[in-house]
């Protein structure tokens, strides 16, 4: 497993609000950053992919091309991969595809391990937590030597609150609407830039 995996602001807000965006269902969605020498994974923005197409589909193929292109396009990668399940108060486990994906990941960013986090909603009412839980890329399991952090968690639950998640959009409400920006979420970048400015 890499030594650790740490979450800009950005991405973690990403993150929840992504599963507060859509509470009945399972999301999804890749993580973009890069792997140091030593395997630790600084994850600088997250790209919400799915909400209803959550299988291996042609839908999550083309999102996944696109996300790819995204991130090099910035001379960044996806360097993993995460999941929040459709009820914030049950236990989470990696989906089948995301069983698939984090296998997909591991052959892509070898010689190291990719990131494979689950929201981990007995942590979300910690503001000290960034309630997500790494998991090991092969056997799925969680890994208590994985730690994931982030240096403001209670900047997402501020997110929550004032409501940011009414303005990030996934790929699928792309396909509905091509004027969604899934890919940048400009308008929760912005909350949260001008949110730090004010720690």
């Amino acid at each position: 497993m890499p030594p650790s995996t740490t979450l800009s602001p950005l991405a973690h807000t990403k993150i929840i609000l992504h599963a507060a965006r859509y509470p009945e269902h399972i999301v999804n969605g890749v993580l973009v950053g890069k792997i140091g020498q030593d395997g630790a994974v600084d994850v600088v923005d997250a790209i919400p992919l799915l909400h209803n197409w959550t299988s291996l589909s042609p839908m999550m193929e083309v999102a996944l091309e696109l996300a790819a292109s995204h991130a090099s396009a910035l001379s960044l990668a996806l360097v993993g991969y995460y999941q929040a399940d459709e009820s914030l108060s049950t236990p989470a486990a990696l989906s089948p595809t995301g069983q698939a994906l984090a296998a997909r990941f591991a052959k892509s960013t070898a010689p190291h391990n990719p990131s494979i986090l689950l929201l981990s909603p007995a942590d979300l009412a910690d503001p000290e937590s960034p309630a997500l839980v790494a998991l090991d890329s092969k056997s799925h399991a969680p890994s208590a030597s994985h730690p994931v952090s982030t240096p403001n968690p209670a900047l997402t639950r501020d997110a929550l609150r004032a409501g940011v998640h009414e303005r990030l959009g996934d790929f699928d409400e792309h396909l509905e609407d091509v004027r969604v920006d899934w890919l940048g979420n400009k308008g929760v970048g912005e909350w949260v830039k001008g949110r730090e400015a004010t720690w």
